[in-house]
């Protein structure tokens, strides 16, 4: 079992929450709920923004074994959690950074009508799509080289 501090950490306390990448379905629910849990307990206004990190993480394999469909992506919280989650007054922009299939994007790309969902290919990317669009934040780490 994965530790919460290996599912979601603060990046920037209050602002800004890390994840890192997966496509296992279970950790993805228990990302949701945790994120949930941190908005509500210590968020700060205007909104706390999360960054799903898939840099480096899969081989080949886990690649080529992932869902093609989106259903399979879109389908894996408990609603209650997601809904509430997705509707709280202070959940920012969603960030992938380097999404590492079609159906996961398509997946964002589907649920994007209901949240602030963007993907991007790398780490300097995400960086500067979320300080255009929240200019409340005045600095994010690089967090290595992409």
């Amino acid at each position: 079992m994965m530790s919460d501090s290996n599912i979601v950490q603060w990046l920037i306390p209050g602002r800004v929450l890390y994840a890192p990448g997966t496509t296992d379905t279970a950790i993805m629910a228990e990302r949701t709920r945790l994120t949930l849990e941190l908005i509500e307990k210590s968020g700060q206004p205007p909104m706390v923004h999360t960054l799903i990190d898939h840099r480096n993480r899969y081989t080949p394999e886990q690649i080529a074994s992932q869902p093609k469909s989106m259903t399979a992506y879109t389908k894996f919280a408990d609603d209650a959690i997601r809904e509430r989650l997705i509707a709280h007054p202070l959940f920012g922009w969603v960030i992938s950074v380097a999404t590492p299939n079609m159906g996961l994007k398509m997946a964002g790309r589907s649920q994007s009508r209901h949240y602030r969902w963007h993907s991007v290919d790398t780490w300097a990317e995400a960086i500067h799509f979320l300080m255009e669009r929240d200019t409340t934040l005045t600095e994010l780490p690089m967090m290595d080289v992409d």
